[in-house]
């Protein structure tokens, strides 16, 4: 069975339990709805502890869908998947809106940042020796 067709029994909800015990570190193209017909915490029970690459649908970065709703899949991916998680665009992102889809990967990219920072400000107060 070639990955492609592995994609499309998942996509069907046709189980392919061999491709999540295969020695594989992570798996792509397992695009979450809208575009997909899974929820990403039915691609996150399948999954187990491999890596997700990827998992934002490329619909989002186009109307009818808003920033926000970008947003919200980002957030929810992060909170499923992290720290197994390489956030991306499944597919890619699609040429046709404008200068729109990348006003959302900057949107993207800026709360990745901030909340790196945030994470890296927190780790270091939990290092740092106590006041006598």
């Amino acid at each position: 069975m070639t990955f492609r067709e592995m994609n499309l029994r998942i996509f069907r909800g046709e189980p392919v339990p061999h491709v999540f015990f295969q020695p594989l570190d992570g798996l792509e193209a397992l695009t979450p709805l809208p575009q997909g017909d899974v929820s990403p915490e039915e691609i996150k029970e399948h999954i187990g502890d491999k890596v997700l690459l990827d998992g934002i649908p490329a619909i989002l970065f186009l109307p009818p869908f808003t920033r926000e709703q970008v947003m919200e899949m980002v957030e929810k991916l992060v909170k499923l998947f992290h720290p197994r998680l390489v956030l991306g665009i499944s597919d890619e992102l699609p040429e046709s809106g404008g200068a729109e889809p990348i006003e959302r990967v900057r949107l993207i990219a800026d709360w990745c940042r901030r909340r790196s920072m945030r994470a890296e400000r927190q780790a270091v107060s939990r290092s740092a020796p106590e006041a006598d």
